[in-house]
């Protein structure tokens, strides 16, 4: 085990040394940490743990609860662990700590952005626990000690500020996690739920018409809509024009949508029901598909004069 158990994200190795806390400064809590001051950091009661476990004093009364007792009670026994099989206990003991812990520490920004963002929407915390599939428990762990929002999500400023890690207006197709919450917050949890499934689902072109249906297309259209959404939240000026194209082409694709029969099944596809019109739609498919792509990666695109050259 090493001094990462230490970290604001690293808080679970097999086994402890002794000495990991003594070339830690003994210094008092940040006053911030210890007052009822609202801009307070969402994870205060984790940090008031570590810097308890860190100083090597107790805390005040006043800073305590009893969601950072459980905090200091879970570090402490990780820290007089031994063997994995000591660290296996402590998870045993404490599991809704222990859940909440490797929830932090993910590096899968989906279940740890995924958790985040739906407790940035209105939903309750048994919703929030099912849509996650954690316990109730673990959910209300993580939210005291980490991700402390609920009693905020009116106060817009405190959540751009706290919550989106400082990226809510500079985050990038990487921010996966900040990408969530700030869908989240803004649209609530059924468009966070397109967004999940955005992020866990291949966005696939179909090469040709023949033998889609439409339900393929209403799919495709809600994944492409999704993309370009986070285009305009992630994209810099100079490259805005990626969103200005998909959302062309998905007014394109929502007119064919319009036209392809409702009652078509995946077998009438198959055996070519609409063959004539796939057809007929055919080079104009190929040049769409192309633009799509062009679009989402930016490679052999231009704007130019109001329109776009693919080279």
């Amino acid at each position: 085990m090493n001094k990462s158990i230490l970290t604001d994200r690293e808080c679970s190795a097999p086994a402890a040394q002794s000495d990991w806390l003594a070339a830690e400064p003994k210094s008092l809590p940040d006053p911030v940490l210890c007052s009822r001051y609202i801009s307070r950091p969402v994870n205060t009661r984790w940090q008031l743990v570590l810097s308890s476990v860190r100083g090597g004093y107790p805390l005040p009364s006043d800073c305590r609860d009893r969601w950072i007792d459980q905090g200091l009670a879970y570090l402490n026994a990780l820290l007089a662990c031994s063997t994995d099989a000591d660290r296996e206990a402590v998870a045993l003991t404490m599991p809704a700590v222990e859940t909440a812990v490797q929830v932090h520490r993910s590096a899968d920004k989906l279940v740890r952005g995924g958790l985040e963002a739906r407790l940035l929407t209105s939903q309750s915390l048994q919703d929030v626990s099912a849509a996650c599939d954690l316990t109730l428990e673990a959910v209300e762990m993580y939210h005291m000690l980490f991700f402390d929002v609920r009693d905020k999500l009116q106060a817009s400023c405190y959540i751009i500020n706290h919550a989106m890690d400082g990226k809510y207006d500079n985050m990038t197709e990487k921010d996966v996690d900040v990408i969530l919450k700030k869908a989240a917050f803004l649209r609530g949890p059924l468009f966070l739920d397109i967004v999940l499934r955005y992020y866990k689902t291949k966005l696939k072109v179909p090469r040709l018409l023949d033998g889609v249906t439409r339900d393929q297309l209403e799919k495709l259209h809600e994944l492409l809509s999704t993309r370009m959404v986070i285009f305009t939240w992630v994209l810099p000026n100079e490259k805005i024009h990626r969103a200005t194209l998909l959302h062309r082409l998905l007014k394109e694709l929502k007119a064919l949508i319009e036209h392809w029969p409702v009652a078509q099944t995946a077998a009438e596809a198959a055996a070519g029901m609409m063959a004539p019109m796939a057809v007929e739609l055919g080079p104009q498919w190929t040049l769409w598909r192309q633009l799509v792509k062009a679009a989402s990666t930016g490679r052999g695109l231009k704007a130019d004069k109001g329109g776009f050259l693919v080279t």
